[in-house]
């Protein structure tokens, strides 16, 4: 007697999806996978296989998409970032400025999940990018307040190593990302955070622009940080770099600097990605 599963695979070869045949038996043996999600994972993957056919990337993109979404619970991270890397290739290649930043965003925070903030970080800022090219101004905050949370999470675990140069230069980085998504009480939250590390460190001086804006975004006034002249026993402040610079040092660096420990290493698509899925 034929098993489900065995008249899934059948099913779909007889329609003619011998491509998402071979996909569905890999998926299949991928511990993500259950028999319950299998024909979802069938019906997208048929989808996929006959929208190639016809030239429709749209629904490609859909289902790539729908297909993450399968593998949106535990155990699944790997799999996801596969199916929205290969929407990215695909909305980039067509030009498709909506679904790439759709996928940079969910990319983002996938890898968040992960463990992996630093590709996180890579993501948003890349989402903030398009859409700032895009002329996109909600996307664009939302990529800032996604790189706000990010940035700020990173702090408090180099906090709790004791690195706190590197605490400091990822409080300033949210708060620039904070300026840029119009969130007043993200810059109140992120401008104290870094107030206080200033502190930490034994800097009071460079701390008191930022507390200053602190309590400038905490009235609902724009946290602009402007440098009075410190008193003369204190050290001199540091220019803050712009929010451009902070991101562009932040990707090139990211590979350089000792990564901080992450809850789970996360996957590369390159080491991820299945012989039988490469397109």
């Amino acid at each position: 007697m034929e098993s489900q599963f065995q008249r899934l695979c059948l099913d779909t070869l007889v329609g003619g999806g011998v491509q998402s045949f071979v996909d569905l038996v890999y998926l299949a043996c991928d511990p993500a996978s259950s028999l319950e999600t299998l024909p979802r994972i069938r019906d997208h993957l048929a989808a996929t296989e006959t929208a190639r056919r016809r030239g429709d990337t749209a629904t490609v993109i859909a289902n790539y998409g729908a297909l993450a979404d399968v593998y949106e619970g535990a155990g699944g991270g790997r799999l996801r970032c596969y199916f929205l890397e290969r929407s990215l290739d695909i909305a980039r290649m067509t030009g498709d400025t909506a679904a790439e930043m759709a996928a940079l965003h969910r990319l983002g925070n996938a890898y968040e999940q992960l463990g992996d903030s630093h590709r996180a970080v890579g993501f948003h800022t890349d989402h903030h990018a398009v859409a700032t090219r895009a002329g996109d101004t909600a996307q664009s905050a939302t990529a800032a307040a996604q790189l706000v949370r990010v940035y700020t999470k990173q702090a408090a675990e180099a906090e709790s190593h004791h690195e706190l140069e590197l605490a400091l230069e990822l409080h300033e980085a949210a708060v620039e990302a904070a300026e840029l998504s119009g969130d007043y009480r993200a810059q109140a939250e992120t401008n104290f955070a870094a107030g206080r590390a200033c502190i930490e460190l034994g800097r009071p001086a460079q701390a008191v622009p930022y507390l200053q804006a602190n309590v400038r975004a905490a009235v609902g006034g724009r946290a602009r940080r402007v440098w009075r002249s410190p008193p003369r026993r204190g050290p001199e402040p540091r220019e803050s770099p712009s929010a451009a610079a902070v991101f562009a040092r932040r990707r090139r660096d990211a590979s350089s600097r000792r990564a901080l420990p992450c809850a789970a290493p996360a996957a590369t698509s390159s080491q991820s990605a299945p012989s039988h899925l490469e397109r």
